[in-house]
């Protein structure tokens, strides 16, 4: 194929076999569904890494089950990425922001009282009415050009335009960013959060792997992307969320911001470490991690009748799940606190999604913690709950006890 960054040839590296939509929870079991290829493509010019196979957005998006969870974690997060925007200046009191792909406006009201406006735009309609609903201004649709022009004639130009995790789930980053050059105010910025593909290789998680991930980028190729639309990258934070995460800041063109040395020293690093030795151990990894984990959990079933469940109907979950070919009822159920979530199955695997509290009055003997990037978070949670005995199997960087 090629590129959608640069239009270059890539070349596949990893093929996860065929999976459902990560976030399709199902309202009942279903023994044929839908499923789609999961192959990695690396294109060497801009070193962009990106799925070979895009679902329409429309089937990934209009009716949406994922909800930002209500973690500490999280919260903390926010008051990181917060503080380091307030201390380099890209926010302060008189700033007007808008969040692409806001989901309920969690991170739009933790900043409603530090900015002069807030407006959130996301296309499931379900979670953008919570929002709403919660006195969150949020527009329910796919941000593009003609939405970024309804906005700039009803409210003006915006001065903080922040995409966190969702700039990756577009198969055309060139609509998104003509769209966000064209609502930006000129001394405005642009601040991009994604997963960053360094950690994500480093640390083995090829459950980040589903649909609604398209890319996987480097600082080099968003940074051609930036550049294609008339966007300039001047700066970038490393934070840990989500097994390590990446803010990209970016301004205009002919603004006068200057490159910043964080930023100077990760790209420096970048170059030296992300080559082709790196993407040939991640597929190698990926295999070993599946053959590992199959075995850990055929010999736990096998022995005195053990019960696992999963813990976090994720979307990294359900690639997990699939991917592990697991047969039928060797995971009992899946434990999630996300209500919306709850008393449906897991599209592939047919898990029935229970809420803590059946878990808390039935207790497995291990957990499966597909949601992993919370691992202190509920590991504590069960405890402090009474559960002191249920031993969790976390996946990742490599298969382990907790």
């Amino acid at each position: 194929m090629s590129c959608r960054i640069c239009f270059s040839y890539t070349e596949s590296f990893l093929d996860l076999g065929n999976s459902p939509p990560a976030n399709s929870l199902l309202s009942k079991p279903l023994r044929k569904i839908k499923k789609f290829p999961l192959v990695l493509e690396f294109c060497p010019n801009c070193k962009s890494i990106q799925l070979r196979d895009c679902l329409e957005a429309e089937d990934l998006y209009k009716h949406y089950f994922y909800e930002t969870p209500k973690s500490v974690t999280l919260y903390q997060h926010y008051r990181y990425l917060t503080n380091f925007l307030e201390n380099r200046n890209y926010l302060n009191k008189n700033t007007k922001v808008v969040e692409l792909g806001s989901n309920v406006g969690d991170y739009l009201k933790f900043i409603q009282p530090k900015v002069s406006s807030i407006l959130g735009v996301d296309p499931a309609e379900n979670i953008a009415q919570k929002a709403n609903k919660d006195g969150i201004p949020t527009i329910p649709d796919f941000f593009n050009l003609d939405v970024a022009k309804k906005i700039l004639k009803k409210s003006g130009s915006s001065d903080l335009i922040i995409a966190r995790h969702c700039f990756a789930h577009n198969s055309n980053p060139h609509q998104l960013l003509k769209a966000a050059k064209e609502l930006l105010s000129e001394d405005g910025y642009l601040v991009i959060e994604n997963a960053y593909v360094l950690n994500t290789l480093e640390n083995n998680e090829f459950d980040q792997i589903y649909h609604e991930h398209m890319f996987y980028f480097s600082i080099q190729s968003i940074e051609k992307a930036l550049y294609q639309n008339g966007l300039k990258l001047i700066d970038i934070m490393i934070s840990l969320i989500h097994g390590g995460s990446i803010v990209f800041i970016a301004s205009n063109l002919n603004s006068l911001d200057k490159r910043s040395y964080a930023l100077e020293k990760y790209l420096k690093h970048e170059i030296s470490f992300f080559n082709k030795d790196l993407l040939i151990n991640f597929a190698r990894n990926t295999i070993k991690i599946k053959d590992d984990l199959k075995k850990i959990i055929s010999d736990i079933v096998n022995s005195e009748n053990n019960v696992i469940y999963s813990y976090g109907a994720t979307a990294k979950g359900n690639t997990l799940i699939n991917f592990l070919e697991l047969e039928e009822g060797v995971i009992s159920y899946c434990v999630d606190s996300t209500k919306i979530k709850q008393n449906k199955f897991l599209p592939g695997s047919n898990i029935e999604i229970v809420d803590e509290e059946f878990a808390k009055f039935n207790p497995p003997n291990y957990y499966l913690l597909t949601a992993w990037n919370y691992k202190d978070e509920i590991i504590k949670k069960v405890r402090e709950a009474g559960n002191l005995d249920s031993i969790f199997i976390v996946p990742f960087p490599s298969p382990h006890f907790a």
